[in-house]
């Protein structure tokens, strides 16, 4: 019970998965060559099957049955969008 008791139904599970969108949009969109890189590593480690972060993000957004191509479009509202999903199923 002591972890249920954070003040509400789902706000850490809701902060880590926006964060990583966050993270994911902000190594997409920035003009350092090194995020750029790292990005695309971490996308072709995914089309390999090795284990990551971005696995986990690519899985979770099949769960919530986000259609994001999170690879070519910045994500707004993605706090809001993630929040609203859970809330529909109802986790």
């Amino acid at each position: 019970m002591a972890v249920r008791g954070e003040c509400g139904r789902f706000p850490i599970l809701l902060e880590v998965i926006s964060n990583m969108f966050r993270h994911w949009e902000h190594m997409q969109t920035s003009k350092n060559i090194l995020l750029q890189d790292a990005a695309a590593l971490s996308d072709s480690l995914r089309l390999k099957g090795v284990d990551s972060w971005f696995n986990s993000l690519h899985s979770v957004m099949g769960y919530l049955n986000i259609n994001i191509d999170i690879g070519q479009r910045c994500i707004k509202n993605v706090h809001k969008l993630i929040l609203t999903k859970l809330i529909n199923l109802q986790i």
